[in-house]
């Protein structure tokens, strides 16, 4: 788990507003996400969505399944 003080985690807010967090938060938790991306998708689709992280590219790239990852992982963080 990622220490939080007990706030929820919402990875579409922190991803929308990064640098309103901070970075004892986002990069563990980034290294988890990615960590859950691969695993899920691959790392192929993975290299094909680094080039472009927007949530858009993220969606275009790893398709409806993406938004059942998200939530999953917030699941499992936020435990």
């Amino acid at each position: 788990m990622v220490k939080t003080n007990d706030k929820i985690i919402s990875i579409g807010e922190i991803w929308a507003n990064w640098k309103n967090y901070p970075d004892d938060l986002t990069y563990p938790l980034s290294g988890l996400f990615v960590k859950e991306l691969i695993d899920k998708f691959g790392k192929e689709k993975f290299i094909e969505f680094f080039g472009n992280q927007n949530y858009e590219n993220e969606k275009l790239v790893f398709g409806e399944e993406l938004d059942e990852v998200i939530k999953d992982f917030e699941n499992k963080i936020n435990k």
